[in-house]
């Protein structure tokens, strides 16, 4: 327990803006050290966030690992994306993210859009739940969604990260399937094979 309240965070993400295709992209990174391991593990939820949207309530909950290292970076990501943001106030967002990074990636998502009233475009892979169900889940989960232009969670039935936090009450915005094996409970422990193939064209199709 003493571990996960003070151990240091460690958390890599990238800000840039591609000229030729003239859009903001922030990428996020995937599990990377020991620390990172000790914020996956953290899984009890906490409140992120209570306001109001559209005269309704939103609270929104998150695993407590996953929600306080983002608390720790978001001014950094945001410092970062001002500075690139006021160059290119007109260009589209981008945010990416693959594994742990998935999470932050959502996060930084519903971060923009109250913070900057951005809709952003959203895709991530080896999609972590990086939020909680509580009453009113459509209410939340159509917000999330009102947050970006458009959500692609990747996941694959055979992939174990995609089932964290590995209980009932978890969720990502909007999870969508990519094509692959059959589901087996065997193969969840293959991490190495089905959470690192998502470079592949052909599950997309």
């Amino acid at each position: 327990i003493f571990f996960f309240f003070f151990h240091k965070h460690e958390t890599n993400w990238l800000v840039r803006f591609d000229e030729k295709r003239e859009v903001i992209q922030i990428f996020f990174e995937e599990t990377s050290g020991f620390t990172d391991w000790l914020s996956n593990l953290n899984f009890p939820a906490k409140m992120y966030k209570k306001f109001k949207y559209k005269g309704k309530s939103i609270t929104l909950k998150a695993p407590s690992g996953w929600k306080r290292q983002w608390f720790k970076m978001k001014h950094s990501v945001r410092k970062d994306f001002e500075e690139i943001y006021k160059k290119h106030i007109e260009c589209e967002v981008e945010i990416i993210g693959w594994s742990q990074g998935s999470a932050y990636a959502q996060y930084c998502a519903q971060d923009l859009f109250y913070n900057y009233s951005i809709k952003s475009h959203l895709f991530t892979f080896g999609s972590v739940k990086a939020f909680r169900k509580i009453f009113f889940q459509k209410r939340i989960k159509n917000y999330l969604k009102d947050c970006c232009k458009e959500v692609y969670n990747f996941k694959m039935n055979n992939d174990i990260v995609t089932y964290m936090p590995p209980f009932i009450g978890y969720f990502m915005i909007n999870p969508i399937k990519v094509k692959q094996d059959r589901f087996c409970l065997f193969r969840l422990f293959k991490a190495r094979k089905y959470h690192t193939s998502y470079d592949l064209e052909k599950i997309y199709k």
